[in-house]
């Protein structure tokens, strides 16, 4: 071989090499230092067929199929319970009239969720739950009651209850407050006995706003408020009354705005729900409305908001399951950087660049956990054992966190690399995957994999045959030109 197309050849190895040390040192730089994406969540559909009148005694049938094209959104309210969170998502944006919307139960320790649809007509927001001491769940949803049994992980309807303000299990009977009545179902069918209500009268007005259970009997909370009152603060009394006992007045609370909504001069509306009803299994759900009043050992005080907070934002709840008790997770909302209440600690999440990070407000600060795109409106639930969930807004997207804020999970260099080839929702929204799929999934394989597995092992086993030597190294050349702007985007924007 003459002289120049040797050179030729040495030169063409020489650039195929390089750019493959190049592809490979930009891969480990970016793997070093940019936090690795959330995790994904994988969504199943499950549905239930009870056996027809002519297959009497055949069992009931139950499927789980993979969710399949764009990821169900959902939002509202989310209850952490053991190792599950139950949240309602739907499959189209809420407001759109053909939307099916599903309670999903998202087991993120194995990062899936399993979706049981809702009917249509039942209002789509979680309401109250109750833990019985085997582990069986009843979730209010709407005026609907369903029960998660923990050894088989079935959903079952259990019937409907309107505005109901209490729920909890006395034994193995679970007992729904509604008004005036406790409606109470045995495991087979449900029974109503009424209670006494604290009746209005022409001079004021009274709402029940929860009732729990104390040694083993009901007891049922009042708001009790004048039907006009002058300019200034309105005395608003909160009264208990038990099965048996006379009403008595614990407090009285004189509000304003903007728990008091003026039309006129002295008529009024007051804003509820007042009280967190928690203590009865009973979950806010009204959104836009003032924090709801805690019980302290001081008696019902509006919580307490961080000063960078308070009085800017109107808190929403999501809410935790601690045993038999239900707690609520005040949630201060906002774009870049929501506040989140677990116990007494508080939470910031924080945007630095397109990184997130936890801090505490009490001055602790961990380390990045991920890009802020994941985060949006982010949750942060208790997973147990000193650790926490954290969900990005639409219930896609989670990772994990320990106790310093730290996160505990991130993807290791195969899930990174694995990450790269799903159209995850950041691809989605860039539509990076709409037009030209199977070309831009080769990118990456070819530029890292092609030189090393292709063109070394043939200019070594071909070393008399320069001709393919060179002919493989210019078209491994040529691939990383057209491949190029795929794998930067893949290592780049799309690697975090």
């Amino acid at each position: 071989m003459s002289a120049a197309p040797a050179r030729a050849s040495h030169a063409l190895l020489s650039t195929a090499a390089l750019a493959w040390v190049l592809a490979c040192l930009r891969l480990g730089y970016v793997n070093a230092t940019v936090p690795s994406a959330a995790r994904v969540v994988r969504f199943r559909v499950e549905s239930v067929s009870e056996p027809s009148s002519a297959d009497r005694g055949s069992r009931t049938r139950r499927s789980s199929v993979p969710w399949v094209g764009r990821p169900p959104s959902c939002h509202g309210s989310a209850l952490a319970s053991g190792e599950a969170v139950w949240q309602i998502c739907y499959d189209s944006p809420p407001g759109d009239g053909h939307q099916t919307t599903f309670l999903a139960r998202f087991d993120l320790a194995h990062g899936s969720a399993a979706l049981r649809a809702l009917r249509r007509d039942t209002g789509p927001v979680l309401r109250g739950a109750a833990r019985r001491a085997n582990g069986d769940l009843a979730i209010l949803v709407g005026d609907d009651v369903y029960l998660a049994r923990s050894r088989t992980g079935d959903v079952e309807l259990l019937g409907s209850v309107v505005q109901s303000r209490g729920i909890a299990w006395r034994g193995d009977r679970l007992d729904v407050v509604n008004g005036g009545e406790i409606r109470t179902w045995d495991g087979n069918v449900w029974t109503t006995r009424a209670v006494s209500a604290l009746a209005a009268d022409a001079a004021s007005r009274t709402l029940l706003e929860f009732a729990y259970v104390e040694r083993d009997a009901w007891r049922f909370v009042y708001l009790r408020w004048p039907r006009t009152a002058s300019p200034g603060p309105v005395a608003v009394d909160i009264v208990e009354v038990g099965d048996s006992d006379a009403p008595r007045t614990v407090q009285t609370l004189a509000l304003s705005g903007p728990w008091i909504m003026r039309l006129f001069a002295t008529d009024f509306f007051l804003t509820t729900p007042l009280l967190d009803g928690s203590a009865g299994g009973m979950m806010r759900f009204a959104s836009g409305a003032p924090a709801v009043f805690e019980r302290t050992s001081a008696g019902w005080r509006a919580p307490s908001m961080p000063a960078r907070f308070g009085g800017t934002h109107r808190p929403t709840y999501d809410y935790a399951l601690l045993g038999e008790r239900l707690e609520p997770i005040l949630v201060l909302e906002r774009a870049h950087g929501s506040a989140v209440r677990l116990g007494d600690r508080w939470i910031q999440l924080v945007e630095t660049g397109r990184v997130a990070s936890l801090h505490d407000l009490a001055g602790r600060r961990g380390a990045p956990l991920t890009t802020a795109f994941w985060l949006p409106f982010a949750k942060v639930l208790p997973a147990g054992g000193g650790r926490s969930w954290v969900m990005g807004g639409l219930g896609e997207n989670y990772l994990q966190i320990d106790g310093s804020l730290n996160r505990t999970d991130p993807l290791s260099f195969r899930e990174r690399i694995a990450r790269l080839f799903e159209n995850d929702r950041a691809k989605r929204n860039s539509d990076f995957y709409y037009q030209m799929a199977g070309f831009k999934r080769a990118a990456v394989p070819f530029i890292l994999l092609f030189f090393p597995l292709v063109v070394a092992p043939a200019t070594l086993a071909f070393r008399r045959l320069r001709g393919v030597a060179r002919w493989l190294s210019g078209a491994y050349v040529a691939g990383v030109v057209v491949f190029a702007s795929t794998f930067i985007a893949l290592t780049g924007t799309f690697y975090s």
